[in-house]
């Protein structure tokens, strides 16, 4: 039998919990604001709580999604990272709720967020975190230094998918598997080059949603009346191929 320690009101969303030691982060909405709340584990006080003004008119259809946000925080450094409804980027010190860095490009693109609203969720490696910015047309994956927030790269042109980046060794080479709106591809982490492409493009209702999985070396990826993929990149006389 299981006992209830304590619940708490957080607000809208999809946004999965995320625990770390003694605390628990969220990040939700609450009416026109997407909200950032840190509470203790064993009680479920609020240790703080931030937020910022976050409006969004969802794709007509979408109505019942609700508001978002749509994305999981990520942990790294002391720092926890969000990604908002409407594809913003920002970190937050882990232990007082300060805001350090925020990243915004929506004027960059014509639609600034996918259809639906962006769902991928920010990922990190020991020094730099990743997004893949943009709406359905338009968009690129960057990578970003942890502390300060500034650009170290971008790579393509492509827009966004409602799939989340993954952060991967393979032959012994680090890179960033990027499900975005044309393909999916590895990106060295070093240079933002692509290592290897593999085409899987978003058509209509067969949208890019889902977030690859990695397996012994194989990537395993499930597509919207696609079925499921298993591609294998292969380094080879320092050539990328994929089977």
């Amino acid at each position: 039998q299981l006992d209830r320690d304590w619940t708490v009101e957080v607000g809208s969303g999809y946004g999965t919990p995320l625990v770390w030691k003694s605390r628990v982060y969220q990040h939700a909405r609450q009416g026109e604001e997407e909200v950032v709340l840190c509470l203790d584990r064993a009680t479920g006080k609020t240790m703080w709580k931030n937020s910022q003004p976050v409006s969004f008119e969802i794709g007509g259809g979408g109505e019942r999604h609700g508001k978002g946000p749509k994305s999981n925080p990520y942990f790294v450094h002391g720092k926890v990272f969000t990604y908002s409804i409407t594809g913003t980027l920002t970190a937050w010190d882990a232990q007082t709720g300060n805001l350090l860095w925020h990243k915004d490009h929506r004027s960059q693109f014509d639609k600034p967020y996918p259809y639906w609203g962006a769902s991928a969720s920010p990922v990190a490696d020991e020094k730099r975190v990743f997004v893949h910015f943009g709406g359905d047309e338009q968009g690129f994956l960057a990578a970003m230094e942890i502390e300060s927030g500034r650009e170290l790269w971008r790579q393509g042109r492509s827009g966004a998918s409602y799939s989340s980046p993954l952060v991967v060794t393979l032959y012994e080479t680090p890179q960033v598997i990027d499900w975005d709106h044309e393909s999916i591809s590895g990106v060295d982490i070093d240079s933002g080059r692509v290592l290897w492409d593999y085409p899987l493009p978003h058509r209509g209702t067969n949208q890019n949603m889902p977030t690859p999985a990695i397996y012994e070396g194989l990537v395993l990826v499930g597509g919207e009346n696609r079925g499921l993929y298993g591609l294998k990149p292969k380094l080879e006389e320092g050539i990328w191929r994929v089977e």
